[in-house]
């Protein structure tokens, strides 16, 4: 029972609007041929899915510094995907994930595809953007391996963020919407 209440509450945060900030979520576990709201079911066999993100935002184009909206998402213990790698986000120690692809339709308007992957990560894979070198640039550096993800339920985050200036010396106001979904992880495919 609490499972599927927490079910039903996730499932409500789907599509969100806070912040200026319309987020809708996607799933697919196909490929992309098909796209649900519902969240993913994948197997031990298989446990990728896609998650399309689609951002609208409702702010003047011109105040949204450097044009930059960002998104990602993230979980509490190591994925396969997670490029970026172990980070610390409010506090918490997140293992963080950005997309592969981010498609402008309009200034306000993006959409963010991942491939997310909660298999195994082995030796050798560089991370995007996680560590800086002894002058300070940001470097790709290698991830550490991680288990496969076992049955059950794994909970993540995804957010969309921008930042604003109302005027040209003003100080930087941050919108950020997020919302939480889950990933159901089977032994074998029902």
């Amino acid at each position: 029972m609490k499972s599927l209440f927490l079910f039903f509450l996730l499932s409500l945060s789907l599509s969100v609007s806070a912040a200026g900030t319309e987020m809708e979520l996607l799933f697919s576990t196909d490929g992309g041929k098909q796209w649900t709201r519902d969240f993913p079911v994948v197997t031990l066999g298989k446990p990728q899915f896609l998650l399309k993100i689609t951002g609208k935002v409702k702010e003047d184009p011109e105040k949204i510094v450097n044009r930059d909206i960002g998104c990602r998402i993230w979980n509490d213990a190591d994925f396969a995907s997670a490029g970026r790698g172990k980070a610390d986000f409010a506090g918490k120690t997140v293992y963080i994930q950005f997309p592969n692809r981010i498609r402008n339709i309009q200034p306000t308007l993006r959409e963010f595809i991942y491939e997310v992957d909660l298999g195994a990560r082995g030796t050798g894979v560089l991370g995007t953007g996680n560590g800086r070198d002894s002058k300070g640039k940001i470097i790709h550096a290698e991830l550490p391996p991680c288990a496969a993800r076992r049955p059950g339920e794994v909970y993540f985050t995804a957010m969309v963020a921008y930042a604003v200036r109302e005027n040209p010396s003003g100080k930087l106001k941050w919108n950020l919407t997020r919302t939480e979904f889950s990933v159901s992880i089977k032994e074998e495919a029902q």
